[in-house]
């Protein structure tokens, strides 16, 4: 997670964070996160989940906000990488990452 927060405030250009709507508690989330550390960041919605978990992993936007159902495979197989994780107890198929409090 430093490393995410590291790279959002340093940006030249904002990243773009995606969610399956405006609204939506990811999207809450994540501007949650914008506002607490001050990152660079553009929020980018989408209708569904599966939609915006393909442009992730097509790299057309830079990060997101899913739930460990969506993104446990993706990151098994390579395709995205967990910066950090919400919530009381971790997902006990996560690798251990900072939580986001």
């Amino acid at each position: 997670m430093p490393e995410l927060i590291k790279l959002a405030k340093e940006s030249a250009t904002p990243l773009n964070y995606n969610s399956s709507g405006a609204g939506v508690a990811q999207h809450l989330s994540m501007e949650y996160m914008k506002q607490r550390f001050g990152l660079n960041m553009v929020h980018v919605p989408y209708r569904n989940t599966p939609h915006w978990i393909t442009d992730i992993v097509a790299g057309h936007v830079q990060l997101g906000f899913a739930e460990a159902g969506a993104s446990l495979p993706l990151i098994r197989e390579g395709q995205a990488a967990r910066a950090g994780g919400v919530g009381l107890d971790p997902h006990p198929d996560a690798a251990q990452r900072a939580a986001i409090r």
